[in-house]
C-alpha cells in the first residue's frame, strides 16, 4: 500500500554505515522505540526537527491509534535505489533540455547512477538532474510517513546534525 513520505537522503556517493545513521538519529532523539525492523516511532525531540503544516498536527503517533500512524523507516540498502512519487515528472536532459522519458528504468547502476538521454545520447548523473523534490536516488535514507508533499519541512538544525555527525549534506524529497 502506497503511503506518502518525506524522505531525507544522503548523496549517492555517500559512505555511511547504517549503524552510524541509526545512532545519530537516536542521539538527537529523532527516533524513538522500534516497532518493526527498520521502523521507529518518533523520538521525544522529533518535532524539534520537523515543522508540520496544515492538518498534520492531527497525526496519530503510535500504532494503537491508527494504521496511518507516524513512523520513521530507515531501510538498509546494499546499493543505491530510485525512490519516486507517483507525481514525479521526467527530468530534463542537461545538454539538450529534452525530457528523459524512461528515467525510472534506465539508471545505469554500473556507471554511478548515470542516465542516457534518448534524444541526444548524452549521459547525465542522476544527482545532477532536477528531480523537483519528487524523487531521489540513494543508498542512505530516512523515510517519514505518512507525510504529504510539502506538509512537513525539516529544520536547518536537523540538516546540520546530519552533516556534523555523518559528514554529508542531506537533501529532501516527497515520494
Amino acid at each position: 500500500m502506497y503511503m506518502p513520505s518525506l524522505v531525507l537522503y544522503a548523496p549517492m556517493m555517500a559512505r555511511i554505515k547504517h549503524d552510524a545513521l541509526i545512532a545519530n538519529l537516536e542521539a538527537i532523539n529523532f527516533i524513538g522505540q522500534p516497532v518493526a525492523q527498520e521502523t521507529y516511532l518518533s523520538g521525544k525531540d522529533f518535532f524539534k526537527y520537523l515543522s508540520f503544516l496544515g492538518c498534520a498536527p492531527n497525526l496519530a503517533l503510535n500504532p494503537d491509534e491508527s494504521e496511518q500512524y507516524l513512523r520513521i523507516v530507515t531501510p538498509q540498502l546494499a546499493q543505491p535505489k530510485l525512490f519516486f512519487s507517483p507525481r514525479a515528472k521526467p527530468p530534463l536532459c542537461l545538454p539538450c533540455k529534452a525530457p528523459i522519458e524512461d528515467w525510472k528504468t534506465s539508471i545505469d547502476q554500473t556507471n554511478k547512477g548515470s542516465i542516457q538521454c534518448q534524444h541526444c545520447s548524452e549521459k547525465s548523473n542522476i544527482d545532477a538532474l532536477n528531480l523537483r523534490k519528487r524523487a531521489c536516488y540513494t543508498q542512505h535514507l530516512i523515510q517519514i510517513m505518512p507525510v504529504f508533499e510539502s506538509e512537513a519541512v525539516p529544520t536547518e538544525s536537523l540538516f546540520s546534525a546530519f552533516e556534523k555527525q555523518l559528514h554529508y549534506a542531506f537533501k529532501l524529497a516527497y515520494i
